[in-house]
């Protein structure tokens, strides 16, 4: 049985969902190279439901979802940052359960398709460099890494690749069976 992905913009019921996929990820992702208080701590300024709320509310942000039947499997967090005329990934997370099922890409695709409608050729983010898997995954997606700059967690401090893929390549071939709804 090959259950269907759906691609979606958020809603404010969404939002204690979308916290529990950050913490499982974050805890999966990070947990063994940033201490879980120091997680904590991050977690609870900049992902707390009010913070979340105004992502929501703010037109320069796009908070979308994607869903394995009925389970949010995955989130991403994009901003257009009109001043550097940059299209960012800030966030995109997918359960551990759920990877490999290529929703990871979905998202990606949806940002470059994004990027393009704001004349931009380019999806940037940053990575920490200690999470190898996502390092490695966004290598074989295209990442360029321009540069590394130290990123605060609580009291820790990781080294960060900031980087792009063009958006061109993230948007060759889609054989993956999706549905779009909403959009950013």
């Amino acid at each position: 049985m090959v259950t269907e992905t759906l691609y979606r913009t958020w809603c404010e019921d969404d939002i204690p969902l979308i916290r529990d996929v950050l913490w499982r990820t974050w805890v999966s992702s990070m947990g063994s190279f940033i201490p879980r208080d120091d997680l904590g701590a991050y977690f609870a300024e900049h992902y707390n439901p009010q913070v979340l709320f105004a992502r929501l509310c703010d037109p320069e942000v796009g908070c979308m979802v994607a869903e394995v039947g009925p389970t949010i499997a995955a989130v991403e967090i994009t901003r257009m940052a009109r001043e550097e005329q940059r299209f960012y990934v800030s966030s995109l997370y997918v359960l551990p359960e759920f990877q490999s099922m290529g929703l990871g890409r979905g998202l990606m695709k949806l940002a470059a398709a994004n990027a393009k409608q704001y004349g931009l050729d380019r999806v940037w983010l940053g990575v920490m460099v200690q999470n190898v898997q996502a390092v490695e995954w966004y290598r074989k997606l295209g990442l360029q890494v321009v540069e590394e700059l130290p990123f605060q967690m609580g009291k820790t401090v990781v080294n960060h690749y900031i980087g792009f893929i063009p958006a061109d390549k993230l948007l060759i071939g889609d054989s993956q069976n999706t549905s779009l709804s909403g959009g950013q």
